[in-house]
């Protein structure tokens, strides 16, 4: 209803998809909705299928065509755009699907699930109004882009997915093509809207903003985009229905651990060994003082050779498959850049110690994993 949303947010709230595109003359990039640039400010054609339909938004105003599918399955649906087939003047960064799908209004009771690290919820009506919009990307920032933002209190997201508990209503989202390059939005009740959404955002170009003039004491930010064609074949997404005020996320959990056994033919491996996963963190940053000078150093948090003698005792007490996740361990990760070599921190360990940490754990079924 009108008193939901108002402006801009009501029209999004009424879209099947949002969308980003490099501004040019204001060296900005800005945002529009299928509700106002299609349904409101351009044309829009519907094509009705066997298993669903296809709706095609000319959005006049931008000269931007997209063609949006759903198709019905077994499951629920299935929304889809084939990029090859957007047209565009080369600005059109981001397209994000069905942003309000089953949204929790203020009346509702339920949550929102996020992929953040081993998983989280975000109740609906929990009057954090003046929160950060949780925005993550897939699988980890990229340490190559600039922030000129404080960092959000965030873990990486692992699983290209998102879930709505809605009273008897539910949905797990799965993000399959495209997925590598998107990003998970919440917001909560009262934010923007009385409504809390989830969505996902597919990336067809990389934009980033630039600072200059730091040094100078005068900094001024600027927008930059891909300059190149849309190298993204599709974008999809599976949205599986759920129901029953029983539903919760570890049905959701149970979903998607069924979707992903049958893509990709895994199935149950049962041992009466003990699996076991450790992550290490080589070093940190850290400031120190001398003569009144401040200074910083790297503070050796774990040793590689530690790291092996860990493993062994571990092996001794029958402990099998162990798979050791190394973060913070190179001089490029630990200055937020991209890792060239397997060059480890002076005090973590030497690529040769990786190596034959490396080659103990495949002893044992396991493996190092470098981040």
């Amino acid at each position: 209803t009108d008193d939901d949303a108002s402006g801009l947010y009501l029209m999004e709230a009424k879209s099947l998809f949002l969308i980003s595109i490099y501004d040019e003359e204001a060296s900005m990039i800005s945002k529009g909705n299928s509700e106002a640039l299609g349904v409101r400010g351009g044309k829009v054609d519907f094509k009705k299928n066997s298993s669903g339909y296809t709706v095609t938004y000319t959005l006049e105003s931008i000269n931007v065509t997209i063609p949006v599918s759903i198709t019905l399955t077994d499951k629920g649906i299935r929304a889809e755009v084939p990029v090859k087939d957007i047209k565009e003047d080369g600005n059109l960064i981001s397209v994000s699907l069905l942003p309000y799908l089953n949204a929790g209004s203020k009346t509702d009771n339920g949550y929102l699930v996020l992929p953040d690290g081993s998983g989280s919820i975000m109740y609906f009506n929990n009057g954090h109004t003046t929160a950060d919009e949780y925005a993550v990307p897939m699988y980890g920032k990229d340490i190559s882009s600039a922030s000129v933002m404080k960092p959000q209190d965030t873990y990486d997201a692992k699983l290209p997915i998102y879930g709505v508990k809605n009273g008897a209503s539910s949905l797990l989202a799965v993000l399959d093509d495209g997925a590598a390059q998107a990003k998970i939005h919440a917001l909560t009740n009262g934010k923007y809207t009385s409504f809390a959404n989830v969505y996902g955002e597919f990336f067809l170009r990389g934009s980033d903003t630039v600072v200059l003039g730091e040094t100078a004491g005068n900094p001024q930010s600027y927008q930059m985009y891909q300059d190149e064609d849309i190298d993204v074949e599709k974008i999809s997404m599976d949205i599986f229905l759920l129901s029953g005020d029983d539903v919760d996320y570890n049905t959701m959990a149970a979903q998607y651990r069924g979707y992903i056994a049958e893509k990709y033919g895994m199935t149950e491996v049962k041992t009466d060994k003990s699996r076991i996963y450790l992550d290490f963190y080589g070093a940190v940053k850290k400031k120190k003082i001398f003569l009144g000078i401040p200074f910083t150093v790297n503070h050796i948090l774990s040793e590689i050779d530690a790291i092996g003698d860990i493993v062994e005792d571990l092996g001794k007490e029958d402990v099998d498959g162990i798979q050791v996740v190394l973060k913070e361990w190179s001089k490029a990760q630990l200055s937020q850049k991209v890792d060239k070599k397997a060059s480890p921190i002076s005090g973590v360990g030497s690529a040769k110690e990786m190596k034959a940490l490396n080659a103990l754990l495949g002893k044992q079924n396991g493996a190092l994993y470098p981040q």
